[in-house]
């Protein structure tokens, strides 16, 4: 049996459709009625009764697959309700468990997800300890000890049950530890030691940069790098944040997918001057965001925007007539369906879906628009459109998370993208170089510190700028929805315009 593209896209967008609907009743709260539901049955089946027999094929498999996509949210959220023998809701309780990812946050505060998490209860009580089933976050103060991955802590803390949907669905309630006496270590070792070795690692990677560059510079290069936050000093980060360029220090998934699309036209660059093959430069691309991937500790969000970029280079190394676009919806697909809950709750990955899909979508339009026969313009023009198409499809989705606008986020991001990208490739060479050939060490220094000292010099001059940044509030999901609904017409028509389907093969060049 053949299935035919059309009846797999049809499946991808009606699932996901599903998960979409079924993630915004939860938001809002509403259970649809029985007799919602069956008029909703009632007018979907007269509607197909009415369209074309392809069309209603087509039509047929998309709302099977949304009720599938209900489905799966619906076990999922299930699974992940609240126990009813959590403590209460603002007690204060000791929790033992092992550290399963260390994240940090502002003015030195750092947060800890504990796994196989399990309440002790006081020794005047004859209560047996309380079992979580899912992770705990627990935020610890600056001057808390330090740990790494699979240490066993003990913690007293005052413990809050999940409030957001976000918090239902992935954690059983969060915890905060006041007094840093009250967190200590009980064992260190344990988990895989393989993560653990790249995370020993890391942690050397961010001390020879430190070592080796004078601040901000060290700071700037090893959040880039490694994405180690607490390097950079709170005044820089808040000006990094008030210029919109914040998702610079952070490894993002659509950072990842700029970044391989980059390493990809640079290796292009060079390469072409010594003849080598296209498939050896996808080749080396997808060799260098795996290696990427790994110098950042294998965080959730680098992964899955690692996973986007080897999916579509991976189908032009196989040589298919594919169409990125596609090959994205067949991706973010496969992600959802293992954790319904990234669509509507997890910035990391709409961030990167949102970016990689304006910059797919976008190339196309700006090589009709702006014709270029030189090769070197014409990939140049390509970087500043798609800085300019990442920066202005995140937008909507930034302000609705921090309740600000940077008005000059995505003009800053044109020429600081490109830049952060030649930081991370002269940092990651640098790292090398300090083990394997010490007499570069001084002049790639001198280089790495020229382009952080550069962007530093255009943030701080950015932010200071009164307008820079406007609150806005918090936009609600259907405003949101609404932009990139119309954004999509908008692109869809201008298509439609100039005879180019969107899910065909030969969209690109």
């Amino acid at each position: 049996m053949v299935i035919r593209t059309p009846f797999v896209v049809a499946a991808c967008l009606g699932f996901l459709a599903g998960i979409s609907g079924a993630s915004f009743a939860l938001i809002a709260s509403w259970v649809p009625s029985w007799w919602f539901t069956a008029a909703a049955t009632v007018l979907a089946v007269l509607g197909a009764r009415a369209l074309p027999p392809r069309v209603r094929a087509l039509a047929i498999v998309a709302v099977v697959a949304c009720g599938l996509g209900v489905l799966r949210f619906t076990v999922a959220a299930s699974s992940g309700l609240p126990s009813a023998s959590l403590p209460a809701d603002r007690a204060t309780i000791e929790l033992q468990g092992r550290v399963g990812e260390v994240t940090p946050r502002r003015e030195g505060a750092v947060a800890l997800q504990l796994i196989s998490v399990q309440a002790i209860p006081s020794r005047d009580t004859d209560a047996s300890p309380i079992v979580f089933h899912r992770p705990v976050v627990v935020m610890l103060p600056p001057s808390a000890a330090r740990v790494t991955y699979r240490d066993t802590v003990r913690v007293r803390c005052r413990f809050l049950r999940p409030s957001s949907a976000m918090d239902t669905l992935t954690t059983d309630g969060r915890c905060t530890v006041w007094n840093p006496r009250d967190f200590r270590t009980i064992a260190t070792g344990g988990g895989s030691p393989t993560i653990r070795a790249l995370l020993a690692f890391r942690d050397a990677a961010v001390r020879r940069i430190r070592d080796t560059l004078p601040e901000p510079d060290a700071g700037v290069a090893a959040g880039m790098v490694l994405g180690e936050r607490r390097a950079v000093s709170d005044d820089l980060e808040a000006a990094f944040r008030r210029s919109g360029t914040i998702h610079l220090l952070v490894v993002s998934g659509w950072h990842m997918t700029f970044i391989a699309y980059l390493i990809r036209k640079v290796l292009g660059w060079v390469l072409a001057w010594f003849g080598v093959a296209r498939r050896t430069v996808i080749h080396l691309t997808i060799a260098a965001v795996i290696a990427f991937t790994i110098m950042v500790g294998f965080s959730a969000p680098a992964v899955r925007g690692a996973l986007v970029a080897i999916a579509i280079q991976a189908v032009d190394l196989l040589g298919r007539v594919g169409n990125p676009i596609r090959t994205l919806l067949l991706v973010a697909t496969a992600m959802v369906l293992v954790h319904p809950h990234i669509l509507g709750f997890d910035l990391g990955f709409q961030l990167t879906v949102a970016a990689t899909t304006a910059i797919l979508l976008i190339l196309p339009v700006i090589d009709r628009v702006l014709t270029c026969r030189n090769r070197l313009l014409r990939d140049l023009r390509d970087l500043t459109a798609a800085s300019a198409a990442a920066s202005l499809a995140t937008a909507p989705l930034l302000a609705a998370a921090f309740g600000m606008v940077a008005m000059l986020g995505s003009l800053a991001s044109i020429p600081i993208l490109p830049i952060s990208a030649g930081v991370m490739v002269v940092g990651i060479v640098l790292l090398v170089a300090t083990v394997l050939a010490p007499l570069l060490v001084a002049p790639l220094a001198w280089a790495l510190t020229s382009l952080t000292g550069a962007i530093v010099w255009a943030v701080e001059h950015i932010a200071a700028i009164p307008w820079a940044t406007i609150p806005v509030g918090r936009p609600d999901a259907w405003f949101i929805s609404g932009i990139y609904g119309m954004a999509l017409i908008t692109i869809v028509r201008w298509y439609q315009r100039h005879g180019i389907p969107l899910l065909a093969p030969s969209l690109h060049r």
